[in-house]
Formats: C-alpha cells, structure tokens, sequence
C-alpha cells in the first residue's frame, strides 16, 4: 500500500523547552530510516501557541493536494 497518499505530519511538542537540537536530527533520521519517503516533521508549543497554526495549515495543504490529485 502506497503511504505517501495518507497525510502524515509528525509534530513534536513542548517546543517551548529547552532541549538538545540534535533530537529534531534524530526524529528526523528514524523517520526516514523508517519509510521510503520523506515525513514532515513540524515543532510546536501547546503552551505558548508556537507553531501550531502552521502544523495545521502544513496538514490541511497535504490534505487537500492528496484529494486533488485523486
């Protein structure tokens, strides 16, 4: 079965937090080392609001552009 057709977006959350960089590289690299095709991986703060208008959007464009091309 063909998964590129299925909107995926990981988000990662507590963006707000320090945290060591190189995780996002790790995620990252699991991801692709996991599937034949890139995974879009996006950061977020549900505390703060960071970054969640553009999860949304980010999965609302992959949602539409995967019905068009139906």
């Amino acid at each position: 079965k063909d998964l590129s057709k299925i909107p995926i977006l990981v988000i990662g959350n507590k963006i707000d937090l320090d945290f060591d960089e190189r995780l996002k590289e790790r995620a990252s690299d699991y991801l692709r080392n996991q599937f034949d095709y890139e995974i879009p991986i996006t950061y977020t703060s549900a505390k703060t609001g960071q970054g969640m208008n553009e999860a949304f959007m980010q999965i609302t464009e992959f949602m539409v552009k995967t019905i068009l091309d139906e």
